[in-house]
């Protein structure tokens, strides 16, 4: 076999001869054919001599991260297992080579047409029949290990001509939905999400269809800390340029950066990406901040208006603005006050023209601005909020919501389910009572997200009882008390999602111990509160 003149595809009986006796040579001369590796290695870890103990841990962690790559790669590709997974994988066999002909040459209107109908094709695997948000994993993982991704990028290759959109619309279609496809694909899967991180800057300077490129972003970053925690600051700088390019016709930049600031499963605000995303907004603020620097009766006349996409801007930088102000900075909530004053967020508050949806946000940004600050209730400016009528007001119409929602909720309990799982649009039709469902999902997230650390809040320091100048206020309280159990007790049962019933169980807990005891006992808190609070793991 070593001679020169030997040919291998002629004599391959004897290739076979010399690979049985390699092999025999290879087991007769392996120093650890009868060791156990890993011992050995955590034996040298043992010694005191740092160069030995260093090597012997490197290979330790190659050894297992070996063993644990090839586990992770047997699990993606472990998902044929049901005749379904086996359906999706044969329609794919089927109609990739036509995604991958089309992809790969110019588009007219015809095959820009077929090319989205292959992509909506490959959207609706997925999610889950019937839930649109609920993603399909096992569909995923068939799609990422056919080379969808990959399709997916070499489509966004196309050239687009933005200054001439109206005459590429079948191409601009394609783009949309290729967008939407990678979100579909990149919802609660961490390996799609990396794989578009890596591609972030170029993706960033895709153009054609901004919108769903920043809703494809969004959930890049959704939930995923170790994403939102690579991001560069000039990644940062790039998204609020796109802010300030696309400005009201593309609100969706401005919810990538609430993505990135925080992990919400977590309720994780992350003060390095904070800094970055209020540094540029300072930066671009003439573009950015063109809306929340108008006076206030333009501002409230925004929220009253029918123009929906200075609304959705408007709503959209607030909440950003409250989500960079978490975490006690006083550099960023001396910014933010600067914008809004504690009366002007209490008069929306009031405002029943605003819904509970658009409220949302404001609240949100009262309590971390104003209410839970690093430099108090009087540096703040909130010193006179525990006795203002308007405040007390405010606490009071509470109550009507409550109510409101409590029997919606009796009422159509398996429609709250599903309300509570999808956080509400920003669509000021929906907004505006078309659809009661969409109405009673904003009012369910406004109270979730925005009343409840609000009541938290205030009630923990800024209820101050004052039966002599105040005489109605305990009784409010109370009033308010009763009306969160109601509530808790219709909802709580309804409620899938953990930190939701963490919220549900906080609030009601603090609420029973501001009030005055001597009818309860165990510190206020009713028994079956405490029930809730034990199965969802809270503290009273």
């Amino acid at each position: 076999m070593m001679a020169e003149n030997f040919v291998l595809k002629e004599n391959l009986s004897v290739a076979k001869a010399g690979l049985r006796k390699l092999t025999e040579i290879f087991e007769v001369t392996s120093f650890l054919k009868n060791y156990d590796l890993v011992d050995i290695l955590l034996d040298l870890s043992n010694y005191e001599y740092d160069q030995m103990v260093h090597k012997s841990m490197n290979l330790l962690n190659r050894y297992f991260s070996a063993h644990n790559d090839l586990f992770m790669r047997a699990m993606q590709a472990q998902v044929l297992i049901n005749d379904s997974s086996v359906a999706v994988y044969n329609d794919l066999e089927e109609k990739l080579p036509q995604l991958r002909h089309l992809s790969s040459n110019k588009l007219g209107d015809h095959e820009a047409s077929k090319l989205a109908q292959i992509l909506d094709v490959l959207i609706h695997y997925c999610h889950l029949e019937g839930e649109e948000e609920e993603h399909h994993a096992m569909n995923q993982s068939i799609l990422y290990n056919n080379g969808v991704l990959e399709d997916c990028f070499i489509i966004l290759e196309q050239e687009i001509d933005v200054k001439l959109l109206d005459q590429y619309k079948g191409l601009r279609q394609v783009f949309e939905k290729t967008f939407t496809l990678m979100r579909r694909l990149a919802k609660g899967n961490g390996v799609v999400q990396e794989r578009l991180f890596d591609r972030l800057d170029l993706l960033l300077a895709t153009e054609g269809a901004a919108p769903e490129l920043a809703e494809a972003l969004t959930e890049v970053f959704t939930n995923n800390t170790h994403t939102c925690m690579k991001i560069g600051q000039h990644q940062v700088q790039k998204i609020m340029a796109l802010v300030a390019t696309h400005k009201t016709a593309v609100p969706q930049f401005l919810d990538l950066l609430i993505a990135i600031v925080k992990v919400e499963e977590l309720d994780l605000p992350l003060k390095r990406n904070q800094s970055f995303v209020m540094t540029f907004f300072m930066q671009y603020r003439t573009e950015v901040a063109f809306l929340i620097d108008k006076d206030e009766k333009a501002r409230e006349a925004i929220l009253t208006s029918s123009n929906s996409q200075n609304l959705n801007f408007l709503i959209s930088i607030v909440d950003l603005l409250a989500t960079c102000a978490e975490g006690e900075n006083r550099f960023i909530e001396s910014i933010c006050q600067t914008i809004f004053k504690i009366p002007e967020l209490l008069k929306i508050l009031n405002n029943p023209n605003v819904s509970d949806n658009l409220k949302r946000p404001f609240l949100r940004f009262f309590v971390w601005v104003y209410l839970n600050t690093a430099g108090g209730m009087i540096e703040s400016g909130a010193g006179d909020i525990p006795h203002d009528p308007a405040m007390w007001g405010y606490l009071m119409s509470l109550c009507g919501t409550l109510e409101t929602v409590t029997e919606y909720a009796n009422n159509n309990p398996a429609i709250v389910k599903q309300l509570l799982k999808k956080p509400p649009s920003k669509n000021p039709e929906s907004e505006r009572g078309v659809d009661r469902s969409e109405q009673m999902r904003g009012s369910l997230h406004y109270l979730f997200d925005a009343v409840m650390p609000f009541l938290q809040v205030f009630c923990r320091n800024y209820y101050q009882p004052d039966l002599a100048s105040h005489p109605s206020e305990p009784a409010n309280i109370d009033l308010l008390a009763k009306k969160f159990e109601m509530f808790l007790n219709v909802l709580s049962p309804l409620v899938s999602i953990e930190h939701q019933m963490q919220s549900l169980v906080s609030c009601i807990s603090v609420l029973f111990s501001a009030l005055n005891t001597r009818h309860r006992g165990d510190g206020g808190v009713p028994r079956e509160i405490r029930k809730w609070g034990q199965l969802s793991g809270c503290q009273e």
